[in-house]
């Protein structure tokens, strides 16, 4: 059987977004509240959200995947890029989402996007409820300047009222 392993609570909040126009790449800096901040809070962490924002100016100019919208969900201690499908470059269909890579913050001086190997995977639920938005935005938008300019808002909240309910259920 399955070991499930119990989570540690969860209440994420968006706390920053920065809008990289030239590179097409929306940022959201995210907190998860009720853990230690040093690791898990943007301001008390150390590290610098302009510093990401350089590897991330480094990283994207140059690759197959310049001019396709990119959407960056990034926490002090891990960081996801994706990015929507890429038809003229593949058979990549426009409205897909793909998760290009995943890695450490601290360690992101340069991002290096491997080919997907899945249309979608995500690690938490405030990433989620993100891409759930973006993919909103993106059903709305008429054209790609209007979907740039839409944004989950910051202070939006994303609670989970239960993050141990699968383990809850097999014990």
């Amino acid at each position: 059987m399955l070991r499930v392993e119990p989570n540690l609570p969860y209440a994420g909040i968006v706390v920053d977004f920065k809008l990289l126009r030239n590179e097409l790449v929306k940022v959201y800096f995210t907190n998860i509240l009720g853990r230690d901040p040093s690791i898990y809070e943007w301001g008390t962490c150390g590290l610098s959200q302009d510093d990401l924002l350089v590897g991330l100016s480094k990283s994207i100019p140059g690759k197959a995947n310049v001019g396709v919208p990119h959407i960056v969900v990034s926490f002090p201690h891990v960081t996801a890029v994706y990015r929507w499908g890429n038809p003229s470059e593949s058979n990549e269909r426009e409205t897909n989402i793909y998760r290009l890579g995943l890695g450490k913050t601290e360690e992101l001086t340069e991002i290096i996007f491997p080919e997907p190997k899945f249309p979608f995977e995500v690690g938490c639920p405030a990433e989620i409820h993100i891409i759930g938005r973006e993919m909103g935005f993106r059903s709305t938008a008429n054209t790609l300047d209007e979907y740039m300019r839409m944004a989950v808002p910051i202070g939006t909240s994303i609670p989970i009222a239960n993050s141990n309910m699968i383990y809850q259920s097999r014990r």
